[in-house]
């Protein structure tokens, strides 16, 4: 079975990096299978390029390599590291996202220490991280590629929820996760988080905010009041929210764009209130 390596990154579509960094593969790596995740991660989006990451990866062999490379340049505190996780490889800049695509301890972390092809340090994408894979690929022990490490930076992304209490209630901030191609957005919360939250306050409201055109004054688009099954649950144009196979919650519109709408995208918030009575 040939090596797969898969890649992920916020180059986008229109420059020669992605054909770059897969002809290096192909030539340390001949019978190399390469797999884009996506390409289209938004600029420095630590978050969204976790999120993608942790919901594809296991999906692939046991032995697959993948490249991430979202803010890739090493620095002293976010050197560049091979992680050995579930029987994957993960290559990449300790910048914080491995400990939020990890649901446990790796069984190896090796910081990066020898494989720097040329003099640039601008891309290690396609000057070290092909020859890591291709160190890997052999079957060489990745002692032979650095030195134990422990991961060391979190994530310091805007992500953290914000509540508040209110009379009979809360009120909860949820930052976005991630804006499909669709327009369908992924909040930061868990069905199980939410599910505890509603033991003590059994009704909510998510409240999704837009501004007209006519008049550039902020108003409630969509009001959500209701779990659904599926998308069909709701009436063609009408807000859903539902939660995914990955347990995160995600909010669309019916037949229609989310994002289109509302305006909603990474680093927005969607408010929603919890209350011991029926909201009205």
């Amino acid at each position: 079975m040939s090596t797969v390596v898969t890649l992920i990154s916020d180059w986008q579509e229109s420059d020669y990096y992605i054909a770059a960094v897969k002809g290096r593969l192909i030539s340390h790596i001949p019978d190399v299978t390469i797999v884009d995740i996506t390409h289209n991660v938004p600029r420095g989006g630590l978050a969204a390029a976790t999120y993608l990451l942790r919901n594809a990866y296991h999906n692939f062999p046991k032995g697959t390599i993948h490249i991430i490379g979202i803010m890739d340049i090493e620095s002293k505190r976010s050197p560049h590291v091979v992680v050995n996780y579930d029987g994957h490889y993960f290559i990449g800049a300790d910048n914080g996202q491995f400990h939020d695509i990890f649901s446990s301890e790796p069984e190896q972390i090796f910081e990066i220490t020898a494989y720097q092809e040329g003099t640039s340090f601008t891309f290690p994408s396609r000057d070290r991280f092909p020859v890591v894979a291709a160190s890997i690929a052999r079957g060489n022990d990745l002692s032979k590629i650095g030195v134990p490490a422990k991961l060391r930076a979190r994530a310091k992304e805007p992500l953290e929820i914000y509540s508040r209490e209110k009379e009979n209630g809360l009120i909860v901030d949820v930052p976005v996760l991630y804006v499909d191609a669709a327009g369908n957005t992924v909040l930061n919360i868990t069905r199980k988080v939410f599910s505890s939250t509603l033991k003590k306050y059994p009704f909510f409201s998510i409240e999704i905010g837009g501004f007209s055109n006519e008049r550039d004054m902020k108003r409630i688009l969509l009001r959500i009041d209701k779990i659904s099954e599926a998308y069909q649950d709701t009436g063609s144009g009408d807000g859903c929210a539902l939660f995914l196979d990955n347990d995160y919650l995600e909010l669309s519109v019916n037949n229609g764009s989310l994002h289109d709408l509302t305006g909603l995208d990474m680093y927005s918030s969607v408010r929603i209130e919890f209350s011991a009575i029926k909201i009205l």
